[in-house]
């Protein structure tokens, strides 16, 4: 138990960023079912990620990385946009490569989840690196 309590103390921010986003992929899946009723399914995926990508930025800079400046804010906009066409990326090459095109619900599952967990761990590694705290804070 006690390597355990250890293991949550020295991953803090991570399992902090995890649970940020979590709440944050609920918040976008949200925002773009209900947006569907309104707007074209592209607007509301739009809405959705926008959403999700301000409310993570607001929750993170502050709880993870204790940064909330322009210089932060650039950089999760740019790792963003990488973990974006990561993701898509990633869904191109297993639907079409990995599954051959295949539209069954494994296909989309396996997709779906390697394009999440891939690109949440690639752009909390980038930003724990790029984003430095603030001082003073």
């Amino acid at each position: 138990m006690e390597k355990i309590k250890k293991w949550v103390i020295s991953q803090k921010s991570l399992i902090t960023y995890g649970f940020i986003s979590i709440f944050v992929m609920i918040i976008d899946v949200s925002v773009c079912y209900v947006g569907e009723f309104f707007v074209d399914k592209l607007i509301a995926n739009a809405i959705g990620v926008v959403t999700g990508f301000v409310i993570q930025y607001i929750l993170a800079s502050k709880k993870v990385f204790n940064s909330r400046n322009k210089r932060t804010f650039i950089i999760f906009i740019v790792t963003f946009l990488f973990g974006l066409a990561c993701a898509q990326g990633i869904v191109w090459l297993s639907r079409d490569i990995l599954f051959q095109g295949a539209d069954s619900f494994i296909a989309f599952a396996v997709s779906k989840g390697l394009s999440i967990v891939i690109p949440f761990f690639l752009l909390y590694f980038i930003r724990l690196k790029l984003i430095r705290p603030e001082q003073g804070k």
